[in-house]
């Protein structure tokens, strides 16, 4: 396992960190991912969609967003210092409604465009029928590192 090291002289942003240029309160969720391996999208890692998965706990339960993809996105897993990556059992923070975070961008989005989780940690301009996971911030190339609003819960 790695564990992201971040350089204090010379940030770069990842998928998965809050952007804490935004002047407003953020909404964190403590969750636990899903306790039993799902088929086929059993892990998330930072900067990954999250949607709501029934089951009996103490503490909400989420599962990879790809694994149903109908499913609402309400939120993204969060940068931790701790894990890059999180298996069935585990627990994380993800950003909910109204936080600002970066995230990784999968071809052209233009600032105002609707987002959502179209593979494994990346975002793509919505169309209709898409789950929406949030708004886009800025400007982005496919590739690139950029800001979302997230809409979630």
């Amino acid at each position: 396992m790695s564990v992201s090291t971040l350089n204090q002289f010379e940030p770069d942003v990842l998928p998965g960190q809050i952007a804490l240029t935004a002047g407003h309160h953020h909404n964190i969720l403590n969750v636990m991912l899903m306790p039993t391996a799902l088929t086929t999208y059993a892990g998330v890692s930072a900067g990954y969609a999250v949607s709501w998965q029934q089951g009996e706990s103490l503490t909400p339960l989420v599962k990879n967003a790809m694994e149903n993809a109908s499913d609402a996105q309400i939120g993204v897993a969060l940068v931790s210092q701790k894990k890059d990556d999180y298996v069935s059992g585990d627990m994380l923070e993800i950003a909910t409604n109204n936080t600002d975070i970066y995230v990784l961008a999968s071809g052209a989005i233009s600032r105002g465009d609707n987002v959502y989780s179209a593979s494994q940690g990346t975002v793509s301009k919505a169309g209709s029928g898409n789950p929406v996971l949030g708004v886009a911030l800025d400007d982005a190339a496919d590739g690139q590192v950029f800001r979302i609003r997230v809409r979630g819960i």
